[in-house]
Protein backbone atom coordinates (compact mmCIF):
# COMPACT_ATOMS: atom_id res chain seq x y z
CA UNK A 1 0.00 0.00 0.00
CA UNK A 2 1.31 2.85 -1.19
CA UNK A 3 0.22 6.92 -1.25
CA UNK A 4 1.57 9.15 -3.35
CA UNK A 5 1.85 12.83 -2.42
CA UNK A 6 2.13 16.02 -4.64
CA UNK A 7 3.16 18.49 -3.26
CA UNK A 8 3.36 22.21 -5.48
CA UNK A 9 4.65 25.78 -5.01
CA UNK A 10 1.80 28.53 -5.95
CA UNK A 11 5.27 30.42 -7.16
CA UNK A 12 6.70 27.63 -9.38
CA UNK A 13 5.21 26.99 -12.64
CA UNK A 14 4.89 22.85 -12.38
CA UNK A 15 6.73 22.51 -15.54
CA UNK A 16 9.58 24.21 -14.34
CA UNK A 17 13.14 24.09 -16.00
CA UNK A 18 16.20 23.89 -13.74
CA UNK A 19 19.47 24.86 -14.78
CA UNK A 20 22.68 22.58 -12.85
CA UNK A 21 24.79 25.34 -11.51
CA UNK A 22 25.73 23.75 -8.08
CA UNK A 23 28.22 25.07 -5.59
CA UNK A 24 29.33 23.25 -2.84
CA UNK A 25 28.96 24.82 0.36
CA UNK A 26 30.34 22.07 2.46
CA UNK A 27 31.88 19.47 1.89
CA UNK A 28 35.54 18.30 1.29
CA UNK A 29 34.54 15.03 0.09
CA UNK A 30 34.80 13.49 3.07
CA UNK A 31 32.25 12.13 5.29
CA UNK A 32 32.64 11.78 8.87
CA UNK A 33 32.25 13.00 12.81
CA UNK A 34 34.86 15.34 12.72
CA UNK A 35 33.72 18.73 13.50
CA UNK A 36 33.60 20.22 10.20
CA UNK A 37 32.11 17.14 8.30
CA UNK A 38 28.82 16.23 7.72
CA UNK A 39 27.16 13.07 7.29
CA UNK A 40 23.88 12.24 5.87
CA UNK A 41 22.88 15.62 5.86
CA UNK A 42 19.03 15.51 5.66
CA UNK A 43 17.41 18.99 5.99
CA UNK A 44 18.47 22.43 5.68
CA UNK A 45 16.55 25.79 6.56
CA UNK A 46 17.87 29.29 6.01
CA UNK A 47 18.00 31.85 9.10
CA UNK A 48 17.22 35.13 8.46
CA UNK A 49 21.16 36.16 9.58
CA UNK A 50 22.41 34.12 6.33
CA UNK A 51 22.71 31.19 7.93
CA UNK A 52 21.61 27.36 7.22
CA UNK A 53 20.66 25.11 9.79
CA UNK A 54 21.60 21.44 8.73
CA UNK A 55 20.28 18.08 10.48
CA UNK A 56 23.14 15.90 10.69
CA UNK A 57 21.43 12.88 10.43
CA UNK A 58 23.84 9.72 10.94
CA UNK A 59 26.38 12.42 13.25
CA UNK A 60 22.93 12.88 15.73
CA UNK A 61 23.50 17.16 15.94
CA UNK A 62 22.15 20.03 14.24
CA UNK A 63 24.96 22.42 12.36
CA UNK A 64 24.52 26.14 11.36
CA UNK A 65 26.71 27.27 8.71
CA UNK A 66 27.33 30.58 8.08
CA UNK A 67 27.13 31.82 4.37
CA UNK A 68 29.25 34.62 5.46
CA UNK A 69 31.79 32.96 7.81
CA UNK A 70 31.90 29.94 5.73
CA UNK A 71 31.88 28.10 8.91
CA UNK A 72 30.15 25.18 10.48
CA UNK A 73 29.03 25.22 14.33
CA UNK A 74 27.16 22.45 16.34
CA UNK A 75 24.21 24.17 17.76
CA UNK A 76 22.30 21.18 18.92
CA UNK A 77 22.85 17.46 19.70
CA UNK A 78 26.04 15.34 19.78
CA UNK A 79 27.78 12.46 17.53
CA UNK A 80 26.21 9.81 19.61
CA UNK A 81 22.56 8.95 19.49
CA UNK A 82 20.17 9.05 22.12
CA UNK A 83 16.86 9.63 24.32
CA UNK A 84 18.45 11.79 26.78
CA UNK A 85 17.44 15.87 26.47
CA UNK A 86 20.69 16.34 25.45
CA UNK A 87 20.49 13.62 22.26
CA UNK A 88 19.29 13.20 19.40
CA UNK A 89 18.98 10.24 17.24
CA UNK A 90 18.63 11.16 13.45
CA UNK A 91 17.15 14.47 13.13
CA UNK A 92 15.81 14.62 10.18
CA UNK A 93 15.06 18.81 9.97
CA UNK A 94 15.19 22.11 12.09
CA UNK A 95 13.95 25.42 12.26
CA UNK A 96 14.79 28.58 13.86
CA UNK A 97 11.83 30.28 16.13
CA UNK A 98 12.71 33.98 16.11
CA UNK A 99 10.29 34.38 18.93
CA UNK A 100 11.24 31.91 21.46
CA UNK A 101 14.82 32.11 20.31
CA UNK A 102 15.03 28.22 20.07
CA UNK A 103 15.63 25.30 17.27
CA UNK A 104 12.68 23.18 16.83
CA UNK A 105 13.88 19.93 15.69
CA UNK A 106 12.68 16.84 14.16
CA UNK A 107 14.19 13.93 16.42
CA UNK A 108 13.20 11.17 13.24
CA UNK A 109 14.75 7.90 15.29
CA UNK A 110 13.17 9.16 18.92
CA UNK A 111 9.55 10.04 17.60
CA UNK A 112 9.67 13.72 19.27
CA UNK A 113 9.91 17.24 17.98
CA UNK A 114 12.02 19.03 20.23
CA UNK A 115 12.32 22.82 21.03
CA UNK A 116 15.85 23.40 21.91
CA UNK A 117 17.05 26.19 23.47
CA UNK A 118 20.55 27.68 22.52
CA UNK A 119 22.99 26.53 25.24
CA UNK A 120 20.90 23.61 26.06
Amino acid sequence: FSVALIVASPDLPFDAVWRTNANTLQSDGESGAMKDHLRSPQGISMMKNRSLLIADSANHRIMRYSLDAKKLKRVAGKRIDGYARTLLAKPSNAIFHPTTKSFIICDYHNRRVLQWSPGS
